[in-house]
């Protein structure tokens, strides 16, 4: 199975909550000692925040105060060889993980940063989940190398107030031995919006 759980939620009030997991199977100890939160500073003022390993350069989970959060779930698409041989040919290419980072240190409005996500070329295809501060404010955007394939907003107002990305590209049905959308959806339906 794969390793993420993503969801973005927009409650009543239309305050925005963002959660994910990071599950690694046999690694989860040994990364649990090696996990760290990091307030990234600058003159004394905390730019953004981040959750990573020790000895990592990345992060797959930040966020920038009174702006917005980003969480990264693995996108398996091509073998991870290629990818990377075809994003060191190109020579612009960038890492997902320090994406995150070179976005939560900028300047960037909830929009910009989708913006900046969705259409940067990467070394590999990916999922970005992203979380604002205002009602609407919640994007998941399915990456190829390339750019976004796909991106799908919050929209509370239709009835559609949380976003669930497991690793599997939501308009598609999950295989049986790893359904955690399904299950994520239940549950989010089963607490409602109230709560």
């Amino acid at each position: 199975s794969k390793v993420c759980t993503s969801i973005v939620a927009e409650v009543v009030n239309g305050t925005i909550y963002h959660g994910r997991n990071l599950d690694y199977g046999t690694f989860t100890g040994v990364l649990r000692n090696v996990t760290a939160i990091v307030d990234y500073q600058q003159g004394g003022e905390t730019v953004y925040t981040g959750t990573t390993f020790v000895g990592m350069v990345g992060l797959l989970t930040g966020q920038k105060p009174y702006g917005y959060t980003i969480t990264l779930d693995e996108r398996d698409q091509g073998d991870w060889w290629m990818n990377l041989i075809e994003g060191l040919a190109d020579g612009t290419d960038g890492v997902a993980s320090l994406m995150i980072r070179d976005t939560l240190a900028g300047n960037y409005t909830f929009e910009a940063a989708v913006d900046k996500l969705a259409y940067t070329a990467l070394i590999a295809p990916c999922y970005f989940i992203v979380g604002g501060t205002t009602s609407g404010q919640g994007a998941v955007i399915t990456r190829d190398r390339i750019s976004a394939v796909d991106l799908w907003y919050l929209n509370a107002l239709g009835g559609q107030w949380f976003l669930v990305e497991t690793n599997y590209d939501h308009w598609t049905t999950p295989p049986p031995d790893d359904d955690r959308q399904d299950p994520a959806i239940k549950a989010m339906n089963a607490t409602g919006r109230a709560n």
